[in-house]
């Protein structure tokens, strides 16, 4: 097994030369090294092959650019830098401190224990190079100019160029790893091919270690440079500042010469570039420097692993067309739908806003209709946000209501206030729609109850016309026996009892009726919302609110008139918050203090019945008020409600300032 090895560095005071510490796994000796040149600290890493190099400060070594170019050269080296992420305020005789090492006095002792250190797993990563890398196949020499000799020379280059060059394709695609490859063809093969590679350069160094170049082809491994020294703590990087909320459709055209072109939705052109070694880090920060990609965009079939990369980054959709877009194509998608000058424009960037309008053209229905419908519906709302939803296959309907009840998206505070608004004007709605269809299960049920008492009572009014009919034939034979008067009188008194009786039964059916008009009258009124109808609860007690609700008679939302307030406390109140109901009017004595704070608590408004006298009406022994005078004596009630809290809340914040006055 190998040794890990350590280089500890430290700037002397001339601020010109470094000391190194040597650090060697398993070994108790260390190596020290001073008055190291820039230099002599190069070509020292190159023949000790360090695995980990350790500073107290990366910034000792040199400016940003002086850092990269030093280890450009070293990108497998992994860099700690001990003390921590900048400015974070520890020092390196704190940090030796802290892990009982001794406190280091000159610039050696500094680089001993920076080695030390980071062989113990302290301080962060300092990190130069992005996850990703090019590799460059060129000829290793020109075949000059002229003659047969020269052609022949350059048959053999090319030819090993390209043959290198599928070598590396075939290698990388055995190792599954994302590339996009460019080639600068000719007659006889490749003259120069370019890999943009999306792993690290120790992956690759890895995978193509036993790839070497030639005097015919050289092959150039090169890692991609961050745009800044990043800092990573705890296998932690840190976090992007808040991404710009405009989504974007973004056009690419990778390749030697990369470009962008970056659109709004409502494609306005904010932004086109293209350039040489266009690497993914700054085409991000271009892109996010104008917003956020929605949807990314390129004119080939199957995209390049770059727009891959770009889009899984921002979880943006990527668009391609079925086949290549051909140059007739692409200009066409120009002419027709790009306002801009074409002629300022480069084949790259051409290329670049013809995906992107060919990504947008892809969604620009479903963008319509988006607009449309929020233009009907007349509603405060992100479209931006809608769209997202809709390219993302969520339906307008869900996306609307996503958008709309903030279930997606920061929102400002004042939309934040409108949704919880419409939240709630959606939420009463539908406990209206479903109060009023129990309403009118309720009255339906009564309706049939009656129709059947109806048709008892006819039935039973045939009957006794039958039997009125038959005490008729028995009166018309008897009236021709005198011995049988008595019993013609009796006869005759019976059925004047009869018929009187039929007369109290018409006359119930009459009542009936009535009140079956009525209760359809109150329920037209009450599904109009014009009135609310009142479940009378005669007695507070446990057992009478158990036996209503069993029955049926207290459903959620109901308003309940409590006729009698007493022998009721916390356990009652308890019971009857179960049927979330509406609010309670309390008619006769007073609510006790435990039922009240449970009312309280569960936000059931408890009206005093004096406050409703005469607005409370009973009909077809049905009780009901007025939903208007209802409303105002729930609203009453919440702003008192308002003003107890923040009478407490005054009190609260008045004993603790005058406690933190007396402390």
């Amino acid at each position: 097994m190998a040794k890990k090895i350590i280089i500890g560095i430290d700037i002397e005071p001339s601020r010109k030369t470094f000391s190194v510490a040597i650090f060697k796994h398993g070994e108790r000796s260390i190596r020290r090294l001073q008055g190291l040149s820039v230099q002599d600290l190069i070509s020292l890493i190159k023949e000790v092959n360090p695995s980990m190099i350790a500073v107290d400060n990366i910034f000792e070594l040199g400016s940003a650019s002086e850092i990269f170019s030093i280890f450009e050269n070293f990108p497998g080296v992994e860099i700690i830098q001990v003390t921590g992420p900048p400015f974070k305020g520890l020092s390196l005789q704190k940090i030796a401190k802290m892990h009982n090492l001794p406190i280091p006095r000159s610039s050696i002792q500094e680089a001993e224990t920076a080695a030390v250190l980071a062989h113990k797993g302290c301080g962060c990563k300092v990190k130069l190079f992005e996850d990703e890398c090019e590799i460059i196949v060129s000829r290793g020499r020109s075949p000059g100019r002229g003659g047969s000799s020269a052609l022949r020379l350059a048959r053999m280059v090319e030819a090993k160029v390209a043959t290198v060059t599928n070598e590396i394709a075939s290698i990388l695609k055995k190792n599954k790893i994302a590339f996009d490859m460019y080639c600068e063809e000719s007659k006889f093969g490749v003259k120069r091919a370019l890999f943009n590679v999306y792993v690290p350069y120790r992956v690759i160094h890895r995978v193509l270690r036993g790839l070497k170049g030639s005097q015919d082809v050289n092959v150039e491994i090169k890692p991609v440079r961050r745009r800044r020294i990043t800092f990573i703590e705890e296998g932690k990087e840190s976090k992007l500042p808040s991404l710009p909320k405009r989504k974007l459709i973004v056009g690419i055209d990778p390749g030697m010469t990369t470009a962008i072109a970056i659109f709004d939705l409502d494609m306005r052109l904010l932004h086109t570039e293209s350039k040489k070694e266009f690497h993914m880090d700054e085409i991000i920060s271009r892109i996010l420097f104008f917003g956020v990609p929605l949807i990314i965009g390129v004119d080939v079939n199957p995209p390049p692993q770059l727009a891959k990369q770009i889009a899984s980054k921002f979880n943006a959709v990527l668009s391609y067309p079925p086949r290549n877009l051909s140059s007739r194509d692409k200009m066409e998608l120009l002419k027709k739908h790009f306002a801009g000058s074409i002629s300022e424009l480069d084949v790259h960037e051409r290329d670049a806003i013809s995906a992107a309008i060919r990504a947008f053209l892809t969604y620009k229905r479903l963008f319509e209709t988006v607009d449309r419908v929020i233009d009907y519906l007349s509603v405060d709302i992100d479209r931006e946000e809608v769209k997202s939803l809709i390219v993302r296959n969520v339906n307008l309907k869900d996306a609307i209501r996503k958008v709309l009840l903030g279930e997606i998206g920061s929102k400002k505070s004042v939309k934040k206030i409108d949704e919880k608004l419409l939240t709630s004007r959606i939420e009463t709605l539908k406990k209206q729609i479903s109060e009023r269809d129990r309403i009118i299960s309720l009255f339906k049920e009564k309706v049939e109850n009656l129709e059947r008492e109806i048709e008892k009572y006819r039935r039973r009014e045939k009957a006794l016309l039958g039997e009125i009919e038959k005490l008729n034939q028995k009166i018309s034979k008897l009236k021709s026996d005198v011995m049988r008067e008595k019993t013609l009188q009796d006869m005759k008194r019976q059925i004047e009892s009869l018929r009187s009786y039929i007369r109290k039964l018409e006359s119930e059916n009459r009542n009936l009726r009535e009140q079956i008009n009525i209760m359809n009258s109150l329920r037209r009124r009450a599904v109009k919302g014009e009135i609310t109808i009142l479940v009378p609860v005669p007695k507070f007690t446990s057992s009478v609110i158990d036996d209503l609700i069993e029955k049926g008679l207290i459903q959620d939302g109901d308003v309940v008139l409590l006729e009698d307030a007493s022998g009721g406390g916390k356990s009652t109140a308890l019971n009857i918050v179960k049927k979330r109901i509406k609010a309670i009017i309390v008619m006769k004595s007073k609510l006790s203090d435990q039922a009240l704070e449970i009312f309280e608590k569960y936000d059931i408004p408890v009206i005093d019945g004096e406050f409703l006298k005469g607005h409370i009406k009973l009909e077809a022994g049905t009780y009901y008020i007025a939903t208007q005078k209802l409303e105002e004596a729930v609203d009453a009630w919440k702003k008192k409600v308002r003003e107890q809290i923040t009478r407490d809340l005054k009190e609260i914040i008045l004993e603790e300032r005058f406690r933190e006055y007396t402390q």
